[in-house]
């Protein structure tokens, strides 16, 4: 599923998964291409699903995806790459689940970098039967 531009992330609650459009911040890759990848909203570290936030920060010009909000609201503070999900650490490093992506009509709830708009309601609300949303 492409996404809207370069650095972004959506996130799905059907599916619990994370779905990023941005480059390889550990190396992995072996490019500096920007990449779609999906995965599992869960940290391998603190064993917790729905932590997992993708920021693209001052600092963090290839973006990565963040267990907890930053903000103390849950999560570890582990850092994983948005492209491959190795954790950025030296040794030992953990990674993130693979995942599905979700369909594009049912994605709706996106990163601050891009707010839903009234067409991504109106296209989910037209699959539900009526009176479900």
């Amino acid at each position: 599923m492409p996404l809207a531009f370069a650095g972004s992330a959506t996130y799905d609650k059907n599916t619990n998964t994370i779905t990023t459009y941005s480059q390889c911040g550990c190396g992995l890759q072996g490019d500096y291409k920007y990449h779609t990848a999906t995965f599992l909203n869960y940290c391998p570290h603190c064993h917790r699903y729905g932590t997992l936030h993708y920021t693209h920060a001052e600092g963090i010009p290839e973006g990565r995806i963040t267990c907890g909000d930053g903000y103390g609201n849950g999560g570890c503070d582990s850092d994983y790459c948005a492209v491959c999900g190795k954790e950025e650490v030296y040794h030992g490093a953990m990674w993130l689940t693979k995942g599905n992506p979700a369909p594009v009509n049912q994605t709706i709830e996106t990163s601050p970098y891009k707010a839903p708009t009234k067409m991504d309601y109106l296209k989910l609300k037209l699959k539900q039967p009526f009176g479900a949303i």
